[in-house]
């Protein structure tokens, strides 16, 4: 991944989570040569629920909630949290159908 300096000359965009579905696309699948790069985040949950976050269906980043926890926050990352593999869109399972807000910024590399 590339360091801070390299997320400047890139392009950072940003993804909406407001869904109670157990699949949520965050961010579409790019070209084939291209992967998603999390640069922050912000999650919360109503209730106690595994989430994870996906490059397709591939666990890449695991979180539980708890019914007492406040949720995650991921302040913006040197070099970012996590990334799909290349031409993989990121999505987020929740699979006890809580509903989750939040939101993340992202560059694709």
């Amino acid at each position: 991944m590339a360091g801070l300096r390299e997320h400047y000359r890139r392009k950072v965009l940003y993804f909406k989570i407001d869904s109670a579905d157990a699949t949520i696309v965050c961010v579409a699948a790019p070209a084939s040569t291209e992967q998603i790069v999390v640069l922050s985040l912000v999650l919360t949950g109503v209730g106690a629920d595994t989430v994870d976050f996906k490059s397709a269906t591939t666990i890449i980043f695991p979180h539980v909630f708890k019914a007492t926890d406040p949720g995650l926050v991921l302040p913006d990352g040197d070099n970012g949290y996590f990334e799909t593999a290349k031409g993989e869109a990121l999505n987020l399972t929740n699979p006890g159908t809580v509903a989750l807000t939040g939101c993340g910024s992202y560059y694709v590399l």
